[in-house]
């Protein structure tokens, strides 16, 4: 009969700790990525990285510079008096003033756009953007595999705070700029079709997994004759699992890296993929110490010494 319990046990355990590293990922799916404040909140962060920064800057400084027509803007700022207007903020800039209209208004523009990004609105605007976002986020994961969804960062509030900053300055933006669409792709979801296909499948099963997970092991160790064993076997093995899960993690963004076109793209896609994966790397952390304090307490710990109930009864016996 123990050989039995045992034998069953043991299985239970195996199917708590092949399920550990769905658990782990669906919970942290349905809790972050799937929800939008919490995804919002996450990328919140991201609003003081400069590699975030410098990629919104250089799109929203070329969004702003079409916006404006070119030759309205000339025959407006050939009246400027030598450009004393644009001079706050090149000095800003650190710079002269260039030679040529269309210089005059880059440089305006790319002042203007970093004076926006320093200013108390600009997290309030990134947040906004990427509840915008997210709405992509979730169309990339329910695409069916090789359909290309882009998931993009919506730019329009930036390029509008701009503008009005620009004109607050002093500089003829003009009357009827029409800003539309500004948007920044941050991936492709046909460069992450083997990530989105595992996704998908983990969040189908839900959050039963993680129930079922636990209820493995809850049953293993009632019905396990040797509990202590039973414990140290699941510790033992939640190790290896956590770590096959932290290598999928890994070349997740390994993938990601190598697909993304180089330069601020890329940084941004990569700096969001990071902010969203904390959570499930501190979780994986977490379940990790908790694996290693079990396994290092049954190596302090002192075992029970047990004694033969025939030797117990025969003494109790000789002693009446």
């Amino acid at each position: 009969m123990n050989v039995l319990r045992r034998l069953l046990s043991v299985l239970l355990v195996l199917a708590a700790v092949a399920l550990l590293p769905v658990a782990l990922t669906g919970t942290w799916l349905e809790r972050t990525v799937t929800d939008t404040d919490t995804y919002v909140d996450t990328v919140a962060p991201l609003a003081d990285e400069p590699a975030v920064q410098d990629s919104v800057r250089i799109r929203a400084q070329a969004a702003v510079v079409s916006a404006l027509d070119p030759r309205r803007r000339a025959e407006e700022l050939r009246d400027d008096l030598g450009g004393r207007v644009l001079r706050p903020y090149l000095r800003d800039a650190g710079g002269d003033l260039p030679s040529g209209v269309a210089a005059y208004v880059d440089e305006a523009v790319g002042a203007a756009v970093r004076a926006v990004l320093a200013s108390p609105e600009w997290p309030e605007l990134w947040r906004a953007a990427n509840r915008t976002a997210h709405e992509t986020v979730m169309a990339a994961l329910d695409a069916e595999a090789g359909e290309p969804v882009a998931v993009r960062i919506d730019l329009a509030g930036v390029v509008r705070a701009t503008l009005d900053l620009l004109a607050e300055r002093g500089l003829p933006v003009g009357r009827g700029v029409q800003v539309g669409a500004v948007e920044f792709e941050v991936a492709d979801s046909s460069d992450l079709d083997r990530a989105r296909s595992t996704v998908q499948r983990i969040d189908q099963v839900g959050l039963w997994v993680p129930v079922a997970a636990v209820a493995a092991l809850a049953v293993a160790l009632l019905v396990s004759p040797l509990r202590r064993r039973t414990t140290l076997l699941a510790a033992a093995l939640a190790l290896p699992a956590l770590g096959l899960l932290a290598l999928g993690l890994l070349g997740a963004r390994s993938v990601l890296e190598a697909t993304a076109d180089p330069g601020e793209q890329r940084e941004l896609g990569l700096a969001v993929w990071d902010a969203l994966v904390a959570g499930l790397w501190r979780d994986v952390a977490i379940a990790a110490g908790a694996a290693l304090v079990v396994l290092l307490l049954a190596a302090l710990l002192p075992r029970g010494r047990r004694h033969p109930s025939g030797q117990d009864q025969t003494g109790a016996i000789s002693r009446v």
